[in-house]
């Protein structure tokens, strides 16, 4: 029930915002950072479903908690293959799947640690006001990296 439940609150995510992610093309870091805004005004629009989504990853010390990542791992990943399969490759220094594994890799460091201060905030557009500013910092970081 758990996982019906669950999947079935992703489901209506991606559904609702598939269209705008398809439509998301260019810089790799602006993609990121639209799709970011795109999925926090869903959380807020969907307050309860946002916060099993939170607990369902986030909570390790469920028991189901092992269950659930091992579920979503390939799903996560295919989604940000999706996101960034249309971005400029133009500007990089390194091959478009390096590129995007070491931003992948990078994004899920830094959503761990945000997450550990989420029950800090009591206004999640405040948390997304927040989310977004630090994002964009460390996206500024890695794009001096990456870009020629």
């Amino acid at each position: 029930m758990y996982f019906y439940t669950l999947d079935s609150v992703l489901a209506d995510l991606v559904e609702e915002i598939k269209d705008y992610i398809s439509s998301l093309k260019g810089d790799i870091f602006e993609i990121i950072i639209r799709y970011s805004e795109v999925e926090f005004n869903w959380h807020i629009n969907n307050p309860d479903k946002y916060r099993l989504i939170k607990r369902a990853f986030t909570d390790n010390s469920s028991s189901i908690y092992q269950n659930t990542i091992y579920r979503y791992k390939a799903s996560g990943d295919s989604m940000y293959y999706n996101l960034l399969k249309d971005i400029d490759t133009e500007r990089l220094k390194w091959g478009k799947d390096k590129t995007i594994n070491i931003i992948k890799w990078a994004i899920e460091g830094f959503n761990n640690e945000f997450n550990k201060k989420t029950d800090t905030y009591t206004d999640i557009s405040v948390m997304k006001y927040a989310y977004i500013k630090e994002l964009k910092e460390y996206m500024e970081i890695i794009k001096e990296g990456i870009y020629e």
